[in-house]
């Protein structure tokens, strides 16, 4: 028996220890009874990683052996083989071999190995749904189209239960609140076929009856009554998923900890059913604190952060949030005195920090619109080239239809952008940078200048149409975005401009027949475009400003806005060699042009595979230019790849690989700003271009570039 105390994994087990655990006669990885499938329904496990491995010998839980549990397992095993079709399935044995024999005042080790005869697999021979009239021929349809049992595929008990909640769920979605779905499995071992039967009550055609809420407190009940009335009044029709809508409503009111809604499904026989809304509140003031740091283009930086909320000032549902943040950046061509080395490079510490204010009211036009006020104040270093302090405010109109199809946003924006010189020296190499931001020439830029600055007094407007059956999940429906800023050059810091930025999402299911799922294949596609027009005396849109292409969510054969023409910045830091000389360590900053008009398109096809993951096959494709005068076939960039995708509960884990010919941009950038003659070296990102730096290859004519990011591209 384990003994108490820090001792090793061996000396807290009387007998054997069970190190690991296989079959033989089982499939592969993707067979459907893999090795880690089968472990997974014993009750003997195995002990983790490490049981003989000094210091983790020391933190592993040891897991005795049981000869008594395997009797169990084997019938754990055949019954788990007969629910996913292999009725003939045997667990023919288990060989204990003894890895270390037991000692006097140690445990023995022994692996377990399962001999398994699955036998032949059977499949569905007949999927039946008896009990439905003729009106809800359709509906059997639609679901039995999408299920995960079909006829002519693999059995598994898992697939039928699930086809039968399906159907259950679209009835009561469509106005059959009392639907019942009976499963009967008819298994012919001999033939290798089963017949599956599902047989239906669907009950009396349904209606939302009276709605009852409680628990209410602090907030007012009929503010609860009008964000539930977004979805669904008494007497509209009863649909089972405007329940979970209406939860989800409930918590974004940020009031309430816990929120249950619930049919009252007592009586079979009533059509209208009373709904029942029973909320807890969550405490008012929250406070969340953390921290973190990154490492990106010779620029470490850490920041903590805070967060203060009020979800219920004077219980009217206005919120307010404030946030904090500070930290320190390492630039790596800082002049000031006090300095770190960090990867043979002299650092100076920068502080960075912020602070972020908003106050909504989401009570306008019965909850349906809101008045959003948000303020904050930023200091960071950009491109570790310059540290830059921005000051911006924003006031926003947003506005929501019932079924939150169509959202409309418009406001005001302010904010003005300030280069503090002083903190990263006030060399030439850093006004040149920043004049390049301003889009003014070299000679613009004065000597004993301290800092630029440039203001941005704008107007916005944002209106979105989501018809996507899924956000996150997306495998049918459109979704549609036109915004646009009017920036109007109130001081002489100011630009004028006009901006519009379009996009539409398209998705098609395709279906394929003899599937595991009938539409297991999804078309998706998206065009974009942007344009920006400047407006009196701006003559160059400032950087922040302009359009850009590459990146996960955009050309998948680029990196980050990596698209076009782009100025390499050299900077130059004294370093100590052994010698006892000194030479120059160059730092180079890639800084790309931008445009102002912009058009992408992106086609991809994805299939629905198993265990959550999905593959996909697609092709990117844009342009980018000043003008319409340069949006030639030259300016034109594609890029074709392939990717997979594990589902998540925060959405896919994608996986990109995507491979294009090398462009213009690939040769060098447009030109070079104070780099030695030596150090003139194109901007390399992509794979094959940093594999060739380290070992000498000669580079191909293609690029290859590769994301692992959350979320769809498209």
């Amino acid at each position: 028996m384990p003994v108490l105390g820090c001792t090793p994994a061996l000396h807290r087990v009387d007998g054997d220890i069970v190190r690991d655990i296989a079959f033989s006669g089982n499939g592969g990885a993707y067979s459907g009874h893999n090795t880690l499938q089968l472990r997974q329904q014993m009750v003997q496990k195995e002990t983790s990683l490490g049981l003989g491995i000094w210091p983790l010998m020391y933190l592993v839980d040891p897991v005795a052996y049981r000869s008594e549990q395997l009797i169990r397992d084997a019938y754990r095993l055949e019954v788990w083989y007969s629910h996913q079709g292999w009725f003939d399935a045997r667990v023919l044995g288990w060989e204990i071999l003894q890895i270390h024999p037991q000692g006097p005042h140690r445990a023995g080790v022994v692996d377990l190995r399962g001999q398994v005869d699955p036998g032949p697999r059977s499949v569905v021979r007949k999927l039946r749904v008896e009990g439905l009239d003729k009106s809800l021929e359709g509906l059997r349809n639609a679901v039995l189209r999408a299920a995960p049992a079909q006829e002519g595929e693999p059995f598994t008990l898992e697939g039928v239960e699930l086809t039968a909640a399906a159907l259950e769920r679209k009835l009561r979605n469509s106005a059959r609140a009392y639907a019942e779905v009976e499963l009967e499995v008819a298994a012919f071992p001999e033939t290798q076929q089963v017949d599956v039967t599902l047989r239906v009550e669907p009950g009396v055609v349904s209606r939302f009856g009276p709605v009852s809420v409680e628990g209410t407190e602090t907030v007012p009940e009929v503010l609860v009554r009008q964000r539930i009335e977004r979805v669904l009044s008494e007497g509209d029709r009863y649909e089972l998923q405007l329940l979970g809508d209406v939860q989800r409503r409930l918590f974004e009111m940020g009031t309430f900890s816990l929120v249950t809604v619930e049919p009252d499904l007592s009586e079979p026989d009533r059509a209208d059913v009373p709904i029942r809304v029973r909320v807890i509140e969550s405490k008012l003031w929250t406070l969340r604190m953390g921290g973190g740091g990154t490492y990106d283009s010779f620029l470490p930086q850490v920041r903590a952060t805070a967060n203060l909320r009020q979800a219920n000032l004077a219980h009217q549902l206005l919120r307010a949030e404030l946030g904090i943040w500070a930290g320190a950046a390492l630039a790596a061509n800082a002049e000031a005195a006090s300095s770190v080395r960090l990867f043979d490079r002299e650092y100076s510490a920068i502080p960075t920090g912020g602070v972020d204010l908003s106050l909504s009211y989401p009570r306008l036009f019965a909850q349906r619109g809101a008045l959003d006020l948000h303020g904050s104040v930023e200091q960071d270093v950009y491109a570790g080239l310059w540290v830059y302090r921005r000051p911006q405010i924003d006031l926003n109109l947003s506005y929501q239809d019932l079924k939150d199809k169509l959202q409309l946003r418009v406001g005001p924006h302010f904010e003005q952008y300030t280069f503090l010189v002083d903190y990263l020296g006030t060399n030439e190499q850093i006004r040149v940078a920043q004049a390049r931001l301003f889009g003014l020439d070299d000679e613009d830029v004065a000597d004993d200048q301290r800092e630029l600055q440039y203001q941005l007094t704008a107007l916005d407007q944002l209106l979105t149409l989501d018809y996507r059956d899924d956000p996150l999940r997306t495998t049918r429906g459109t979704y549609y975005s036109l915004s646009f800023r009017e920036a109007l050059p109130l001081s002489p810091m100011g630009y004028g401009f006009l901006r519009g930025a379009a996009e539409v999402r398209a998705f098609s299911p395709i279906r394929v027949e003899g599937s595991g799922s009938a539409y297991p294949i999804t078309l998706a596609g998206k065009l974009r475009a942007t344009a920006i027009l400047p407006v009196g005396a701006t003559d160059t849109i400032p950087l922040p400003e302009r359009s850009f292409l590459g990146g996960s969510t955009s050309l998948r054969g680029f990196r980050s806005n990596q698209v076009g023409p782009y100025t390499t910045l050299c900077t130059y830091q004294s370093v100590p060699q052994d010698d006892g000389t000194v030479a120059d360590q160059v730092t180079r900053y890639h800084l790309p042009d931008g445009g102002n008009l912009s058009a992408e398109g992106s086609l991809e096809l994805r299939y629905q595979w198993k265990y959550g993951v999905t593959w996909a096959l697609f092709g990117d494709l844009g342009a980018l230019g000043s003008g319409l005068g340069q949006l030639g076939a030259e300016s034109v960039r594609g890029s074709v790849g392939v990717g997979s995708r594990y589902d998540t509960s925060v959405g896919a884990l994608r996986f990109d690989v995507s491979l294009r010919p090398l462009y213009a941009e690939d040769d060098g950038p447009r030109r070079y700003s104070f780099c030695a003659p030596g150090d003139r070296v194109p901007r390399v990102s992509d794979f094959v271009g940093t594999l060739d730096q380290i070992v000498d290859l000669e580079r191909p004519s293609w690029a290859i570039v590769f994301f692992i990011t959350i979320g769809e591209s498209l």
